[in-house]
């Protein structure tokens, strides 16, 4: 187990309820050390292509059709919202109906806490599927205003089309309903060419 040693603004760890270790040396900014263990549930290959061994590549931006059926062939993505006035992302599964997407969350959850007001909130939710030794894949951004659904016949239906990978309870649904929605493949510059 080693440290990992982050640099915050001052007073971002007491925002957190984290001690400072250090403190304000270099124009304000402080430092906190946490104790890391590796998470990885499985081992990372050790070696990676290399610049020299892969072909150049390019962004290619999606339409949103593409978007929405590269989005609902997947079903895992990070969800960004504020919480306590600074961004938090978090992992979750989800399920595309229409060009909505449906998560679920529990109620004292920050991501419920957040989403809660009867106007609902402003959030992103990206999904991706990219290859890091062949360095080709997408990435897709819908954002759009995230609401609890009330309706319990509505609720019921999407408890039943989403089930949490999370073994606790998940008691409320929350629909992202789509404004925006950006899209990008990476794909060899030979492919882009012969187009």
């Amino acid at each position: 187990m080693g440290t990992l040693v982050l640099t915050l603004p001052a007073g971002a760890a007491q925002l957190q309820g984290l001690p400072a270790v250090e403190s304000g040396t270099f124009g304000g900014l402080g430092r906190l050390a946490c104790p890391v263990r590796d998470l990885r549930p499985c081992p990372v290959p050790q070696t990676y292509s290399t610049i020299e061994s892969v072909s150049p590549r390019v962004l290619e931006q999606l339409d949103v059709a593409d978007c929405l059926e590269l989005l609902g062939s997947v079903s895992l993505g990070r969800v960004v919202y504020t919480e306590k006035a600074l961004p938090a992302i978090r992992p979750v599964n989800h399920v595309l109906d229409g060009d909505v997407v449906v998560i679920r969350s529990h109620l004292g959850g920050g991501l419920a806490t957040a989403v809660g007001s009867a106007r609902g909130v402003v959030v992103a939710y990206e999904a991706d599927a990219i290859d890091p030794i062949e360095h080709v894949g997408w990435s897709v951004v819908i954002t759009g205003v995230a609401h609890l659904v009330a309706d319990s016949r509505e609720a019921a239906r999407y408890e039943g089309m989403l089930r949490p990978w999370v073994d606790t309870v998940m008691d409320c649904v929350i629909r992202i309903e789509t404004h925006l929605v950006t899209g990008y493949r990476l794909v060899e510059a030979a492919e882009v060419s012969k187009q």
